[in-house]
């Protein structure tokens, strides 16, 4: 059958690399495929063609003949005219070579390196001994992307939910025996070690769970480890002090909201928001088309009580991304569910100002261009040919709700 990359299946990682990789950097060390910037390949396949470049078959036939695996159909010609006909005998040569006369169904050593025919990947690298190197174990209907690395003393994945909704599943790593689980989070720095996990089958299994539109490093540390790998985290420039354990109830911040648009992009320099809406339902029509970054204040009344506390701000939806300071002092930016950022140690018993900067995507003003031109150009692009003046506006803005809490499961 053909030797589709499909053929993989869940768990096995690819790259994709050109004639001059394989010519000029490609190496063989211990059966492996290196390359000159640290990656390892055990398998090295063919596209689906009949032709191939010279100097890459005969860089393949050094290669096999030094340990690589290779997978794919023999090529049958050039794929170019020089040196013609000549150059198609040496495929014809260098192919029966390396796949004999291809009536084979199975490996074909050549030299220390062995020639697969056209046969699935994956019973490729099973043969090999090498199982999936990540694969989500239970429930099997979820899809998490990753990404493998090694360096000297670890194992590093980078585990990714591309999803809108939460994944907790059990997952497996093929790593060695006796590796000790990490969870790196990229967002606060934290390291956090993963107790629960085993080995079974020679791999290690673990439960995993990723909030929606989220990722996790999960590092492999073999033999002991280092005193900060455990429980580390970023110091905080904030603290917070334990007072009553009883829970604050939520305040929600229900508005007025002033809503103000920077000068020259056909919106009106401000408005009075009462009630949180996206902004294409706002009037005048300047606005309802916008696209680019517009700035929401307002004040909010803090109790003395909530100062001591864990607290976060949730935005609840926002149309794509938010910016947040209180008391003219950033808090960070919230670019994915859920859209919370950390408020510990930043407020103020009484009044406190909050401002929300929120940038939503190019659409509504390219559309806004093409349906109002007499309003004037004012996204310059050569891909309006992709619009048209009928297509629905994105909604954008601080959607809402927004809430202040106390941080769950802290004082």
């Amino acid at each position: 059958m053909p030797n589709r990359i499909e053929s993989l299946g869940a768990g096995y990682d690819f790259d994709y690399v050109n004639r001059d990789i394989v010519i000029r950097d490609m190496q063989v060390r211990d059966g492996r495929l290196v390359l000159s910037s640290g990656m390892e390949y055990r398998v090295i396949v063919l596209p689906d063609h009949d032709d191939i470049a010279l100097p890459v078959l005969r860089k393949l036939e050094q290669l096999v003949r030094d340990g690589a695996t290779l997978v794919g159909r023999p090529p049958q010609r050039a794929n170019s005219l020089e040196d013609y006909p000549r150059c198609d005998e040496e495929v014809r040569r260098l192919s029966h070579l390396l796949w004999g006369d291809g009536s084979s169904e199975s490996a074909r050593h050549h030299g220390k390196g062995r020639v697969f025919p056209e046969v699935a990947l994956r019973g490729v690298l099973s043969g090999m001994g090498l199982r999936p190197d990540f694969s989500v174990e239970s429930p099997a209907n979820h899809d998490l992307d990753y990404i493998h690395r090694r360096t000297e003393n670890e194992e590093i994945y980078f585990v990714a939910n591309s999803a809108d909704e939460p994944v907790e599943a059990e997952c497996s790593f093929r790593v060695a025996e006796g590796s000790r689980p990490f969870l790196w989070n990229a967002e606060d720095g934290s390291i956090t070690p993963c107790p629960d996990f085993r080995f079974k089958n020679g791999v290690l299994r673990m439960p995993l769970k990723l909030e929606q539109i989220s990722s996790v490093f999960v590092v492999f540390k073999i033999g002991e480890v280092p005193d900060n790998w455990t429980g580390f985290m970023t110091k905080s420039r904030r603290s917070s002090t334990v007072g009553d354990s009883d829970p604050l109830p939520d305040i929600a911040l229900a508005g007025p909201w002033k809503l103000e648009f920077p000068a020259g992009h056909g919106a009106p320099p401000s408005i009075d928001v009462e009630v949180l809406k996206s902004w294409t339902k706002l009037e005048p029509e300047g606005a309802r088309v916008y696209s680019g970054t517009a700035r929401y204040t307002t004040s909010i009344h803090v109790p003395h009580e909530y100062t001591n506390r864990a607290l976060e701000l949730d935005l609840g939806q926002v149309a794509e991304v938010a910016e947040v300071s209180v008391n003219g002092e950033a808090t960070g930016i919230a670019w994915k569910p859920p859209f919370r950022t950390d408020l510990t140690g930043l407020m103020k018993a009484g009044t406190n100002h909050l401002e929300i900067r929120v940038t939503n995507l190019w659409h509504n003003r390219i559309v806004g261009d093409l349906r109002y031109p007499e309003a004037g150009e004012f996204a310059k692009t050569n891909l309006k040919h992709k619009f048209n003046a009928d297509m629905e506006l994105l909604r954008s803005g601080l959607l809402g709700p927004v809430v202040l809490r106390q941080t769950p499961g802290k004082g």
